[in-house]
């Protein structure tokens, strides 16, 4: 179990573990006579109740007890986490202690790691700092658009390969290929990259064409077998649109980072592990990584942004934030990612006034409240929103086969 930071956190996790503990324990006192029943009769339920009890007894206990000594570890906790709420320290979940928080000493830490090295770093609570070479600006970019694959190759003759040659890959391209592909020509054509070309949006259209049918297993057959001839009913997308669907606006990602779709549609056949490393400790890792280094290179970026307002050049930095929202607002779907990002920076700003850390005035922890009310109020609208979405699709669907 995580180290509890407080009495109300070892409670938190006590109840957990009690609760877990109790209801195994139910559990075995309900299965072991079933199944001793269904492999030996009477005989075999008559034994499954003693396991079942003794099951049901221990690990009963068990939970309990893990409980208790959690509870206990938080009361233990407690004088520690006020002193260091007084001292200004932040609670570091990932390592589970008090730290003194620092944006550069963490840009420092986070951005120099690898996969391996964060795993070390989470498996010693923050006390092994291994060192890895920074990645290179192009290979950074590559990765978004790649990985390493082992993918088999596709066997078998096509009718014609001109959407292959759009993406400037063979018939017999694995998917992570043609998504390398894709990345590579989509980003090199973009209309906004190449504004005096003006066969650049034409270009652009071709290739994403060229990946929405090759990145479908069916359409993919389907144009292998029958050629062109056989897409015609096939949807397409806007070429801008999807592009930014799969990798977000380049515009952006100084303000959320690289909102990259493509590394999620990666399967795990894909990726590779380290000798003797769990794989989904590892993929996990990975994940978490990513994210960490997103957030702690957005941070620096906003603390670049906002420099000017720091410094007292209040007009200046006005007029910077009216031409950075022009430049925005003008890109694809830029006007409404915009507003949602200024509306996700002003909740998250007032819910941090909110803390001791950043202020701890009344007022400003009112406020922070209330944002924080708000943010769960929104979210839990969009899970409604996404299960009444749901249900209304399921039946459609079922609408659809009894028609």
């Amino acid at each position: 179990m995580d180290r509890p930071k407080h009495a109300a956190d070892g409670v938190k996790q006590g109840a957990v573990a009690a609760l877990a503990g109790v209801g195994a324990g139910l559990a075995a006192l309900v299965a072991l006579p079933v199944q001793g029943a269904r492999e030996n009769g009477v005989k075999g339920a008559a034994i499954g109740t003693m396991m079942g009890v003794g099951g049901a007894i221990g690990l009963s206990g068990l939970g309990v007890g893990v409980g208790v000594i959690q509870v206990a570890r938080g009361v233990f906790n407690t004088p520690s986490d006020i002193k260091s709420i007084v001292q200004g320290k932040e609670w570091d979940n990932r390592v589970h202690r008090w730290v003194m928080y620092n944006l550069i000493e963490e840009a420092q830490l986070v951005l120099s790691m690898d996969e391996k090295s964060y795993v070390q770093y989470i498996r010693s609570h923050g006390k092994s700092v291994p060192q890895s070479p920074q990645p290179s600006q192009d290979g950074a970019e590559e990765s978004a658009g790649s990985s390493t694959s082992k993918t088999s190759k596709r066997t078998g003759a096509v009718k014609e390969t001109a959407l292959y040659d759009a993406l400037g890959v063979a018939p017999d391209a694995s998917s992570a290929e043609i998504k390398k592909a894709y990345y590579q020509a989509a980003r090199r054509s973009h209309p906004d990259r190449n504004p005096d070309d003006e066969t650049a949006k034409a270009r652009f259209q071709v290739i994403s064409n060229a990946y929405q049918v090759l990145a479908d297993e069916t359409l993919r057959a389907a144009y292998d077998k029958g050629g062109k001839e056989s897409l015609e009913a096939a949807p397409k997308m806007d070429a801008k649109a999807f592009y930014t669907m799969m990798f977000g606006s380049e515009e952006f990602e100084p303000l959320i980072g690289k909102m990259n779709v493509l590394s999620m549609m990666m399967g795990a056949e894909e990726e590779e592990f380290p000798e003797g490393e769990d794989k989904d400790e590892f993929r996990m890792a990975r994940m978490d990584l990513e994210k960490w280094k997103r957030e702690v290179t957005c941070a620096m970026n906003l603390v670049d942004l906002i420099k000017t307002f720091v410094s007292g050049e209040r007009e200046a930095f006005r007029t910077q934030m009216e031409q950075l929202s022009v430049e925005l607002s003008g890109s694809s779907v830029g006007s409404a990612l915009l507003a949602v990002i200024g509306y996700c920076y002003k909740q998250e700003a007032l819910r941090a006034l909110g803390t001791a850390n950043v202020s701890g005035g009344l007022s400003h922890r009112l406020a922070g409240a209330k944002a924080a009310a708000k943010v769960r109020v929104h979210t839990a609208k969009g899970y409604a929103n996404a299960v009444k979405a749901s249900v209304s699709a399921a039946g459609q669907a079922y609408k659809a086969d009894k028609a």
